[in-house]
């Protein structure tokens, strides 16, 4: 007899199941099977199946939801999808810091003696009170005023002994330091490894490494023991990173020129790893999957098609090279990140080693004095070391997977070229912020750029090697028909007056120091962009949740331009000569007015308070409640007078 059977295929769970399975035995097998009690072995029969069906159907479930970015749950499901976007999740991050080293250098006459300002290499080790290790990453020449990049890092200062005499000079330079420390790991390419797309672990189980620094190989397990020979002037072949293996080209500097910003340019290169990291955090290196023979392309300018074979004609580089058997790997990496990495000021104070490179007086100079000044460098730092953090978590991932899938590693919005010009090389130049807008008269795209100073200040002057380092880099990466034009951006530098009115019982002057720390910390140019708005109801709101406030009684927005400030103007419909006229005649500041309550930059502008000790005042406002004694009608009568007195 056919049965048509009718199964519900949305029922999964396991009472669903079951409920399902008691109906159909019930309507198919009522005089076969009939007893449902919880403790028969037919019952025990079918809660089995429904449980299996259960369990089945979460697996389903789960398989099927780990296909996708947006409901994947597991990390490795969550990562190997973001490579199939193309985007490569990050390791750890180390904190970054700058540093104060000091040497304590003998007088001579009435100065220092500058034959005992010595230079140490680069990759000085230090380390904080919490045993975290930090290298310092430039050479350090205490001959030289300025860094390896032109900025100005050097303090002088004398030390006076009891008797009012200088009796050394302290000589600090500032220099940047990272958390981590260089090792190096090789390998030997046997058989075995000489393969398509080799991957290599340098330290399996090494969770920290932040950094592939060098990579080259060289026909015998001992690792270069100099600098030069990691490098492209070195005696071995070097190895280039890339972000893909089909990636043919690197983007690679040529020399030093204005500002020792290197002169950059893209190259073809053979051999080329890419770096990523699995879904343990362990970082590995893979390799490409050809080999250049130009043997056979010999034989094909002598012979033709018939000098080529099929495994010829397979066997290329267009993913790089596979590293030759008998040669060895060499890898030069950072490790030591994560938020452990972070440090409080004057926490880094221990020097662990250091190499003097260079000595100006010689061995011509008494060696007690020379160990004396070796002796006497000092650490210190003077900022927090910031930037440490873990690993991406699932959720960064999904969004950024997302952002990069968007722009295809390809220029084609305003916006993929502003992400694109922020992600240059550091030795390039650094670009701060920028913004990207279409020219209303020739369509062309414009990129406004804003760098940094010595000390951290906005500039808007970035030289010109900068900017061809910015063209340069981005014709990898922009449409071909795409005409791009660099320019500076505009720098508005502002100050703010305000006045509160304080409770009677808090320190009036603590209030307004507080007040004026929370609108320094709130206007720092790190957390603003070009294009921003100054909304004044948020400004307030943030000035009346300090403690000790009361009401906001005013709040005065300033554009200051000249001197020390930049010549850039905000203008709401103002001439530029009105504005010019009206700095001169206001000692260089002018009042904003916000329109809407709000202040608008330009799209191609960004605000600054430049000297936020200077730039921000504050005054306060206390209430007072004077009680008098009076007579009235015979009678005595208190009265209180209130009042708000300006301090």
């Amino acid at each position: 007899m056919n049965r048509k059977i009718n199964f519900n295929y949305l029922n999964r769970d396991y009472d669903s199941l079951k409920r399902d399975l008691i109906s159909y035995v019930k309507l198919y097998y009522p005089n076969q099977y009939n007893d449902f009690s919880e403790s028969s072995v037919g019952m025990m029969l079918l809660e089995l199946n429904a449980y299996v069906g259960d369990i089945l159907s979460y697996h389903v479930d789960q398989t099927f939801n780990e296909m996708f970015i947006d409901s994947a749950k597991n990390r490795d499901s969550v990562i190997r999808i973001a490579k199939n976007l193309g985007y490569k999740t990050r390791g750890k991050s180390p904190a970054a810091v700058l540093l104060d080293v000091s040497i304590e250098v003998p007088t001579l006459g009435d100065s220092y003696d500058e034959n005992y300002l010595i230079t140490v290499q680069r990759g000085m080790k230090v380390k904080s009170t919490s045993n975290v290790r930090y290298e310092i990453i430039d050479d350090i020449d205490f001959s030289s005023h300025v860094s390896i990049t032109g900025i100005i890092n050097r303090t002088i200062e004398p030390v006076y002994n009891s008797a009012n005499e200088i009796e050394y000079y302290k000589i600090t330079k500032t220099v940047p330091a990272v958390a981590g420390e260089t090792k190096i790991a090789s390998i030997e390419i046997t058989p075995e490894k000489a393969v398509p797309f080799f991957k290599w672990y340098p330290k399996d189980g090494d969770f920290e490494i932040t950094e592939i620094k060098n990579v080259i190989s060289k026909d015998n397990r001992f690792s270069p023991d100099n600098e030069v020979d990691w490098s492209e002037s070195g005696q071995y072949n070097v190895w280039y990173q890339v972000d893909t293996l089909p990636q043919e080209r690197v983007f690679v500097e040529n020399s030093s020129t204005e500002d020792d910003i290197s002169e950059a340019y893209w190259k073809y290169v053979e051999k080329r790893f890419e770096v990523d990291y699995d879904e343990n955090g362990n970082c590995y290196l893979t390799f490409g999957a050809g080999i250049k023979d130009y043997n056979s392309y010999d034989d094909f300018l002598m012979n033709g098609i018939s000098g080529l074979s099929e495994v010829t004609l397979l066997n290329n580089d267009s993913y790089g090279e596979i590293p030759e058997i008998g040669t060895y790997l060499h890898c030069r990496y950072r490790s030591g990140a994560g938020a452990k990495t972070n440090a409080a000021v004057g926490t880094i104070s221990t020097v662990e080693s250091k190499v003097v490179t260079y000595i100006p007086g010689g061995m011509a100079l008494p060696s007690n004095e020379i160990s004396r000044v070796l002796n006497s460098i000092s650490v210190i730092n003077n900022i927090p070391a910031i930037g440490g953090s873990e690993f991406e978590t699932i959720d960064e991932i999904k969004a950024n997977s997302r952002k990069h899938f968007s722009s295809q590693d390809r220029c084609v919005t305003l916006d993929d070229y502003i992400s694109r010009v922020l992600q240059m090389p550091t030795s390039y130049g650094r670009v701060f912020r920028a913004y990207a807008e279409a020219d209303q008269n020739s369509m062309n795209t414009k990129l406004h750029i804003l760098t940094r100073d010595e000390n951290g200040k906005l500039k808007n002057t970035g030289n010109d090697q900068i900017k061809l380092n910015i063209a340069a880099y981005l014709k990898n990466y922009k449409i071909v028909n795409d005409f791009i034009e660099i320019v500076d951006g505009r720098v508005l530098n502002i100050g703010i007056k305000f006045s509160v009115q304080v409770a009677k019982e808090h320190n009036k002057k603590e209030v307004i120091v507080n007040c004026i720390r929370v609108l320094s910390e709130y206007f720092t140019i790190e957390k603003w962009e070009m294009n921003s708005v100054i909304y004044i109801s948020d400004v307030e709101k943030l000035l009346m949740d300090q403690p000790g406030v009361v009401n906001v009684a005013s709040l005065q927005f300033f554009n200051k331009a000249g001197g020390n400030y930049s010549n850039d103007v905000i203008s709401y419909g103002v001439s530029q000569s009105s504005l010019t006229t009206k700095l001169i005649s206001q000692n260089g500041e002018i009042e904003i007015t916000p329109i809407n309550n709000k202040i608008i930059s330009s799209n191609t502008s960004m605000f600054e308070i430049k000297y936020p000790g200077l730039d921000i005042r504050g005054a306060a406002l206390w209430y007072e409640n004077k009680i008098y004694m009076g007579n009235r009608h015979r009678g005595t009568v208190q009265y209180s007078v209130h009042q708000w007195i300006v301090d």
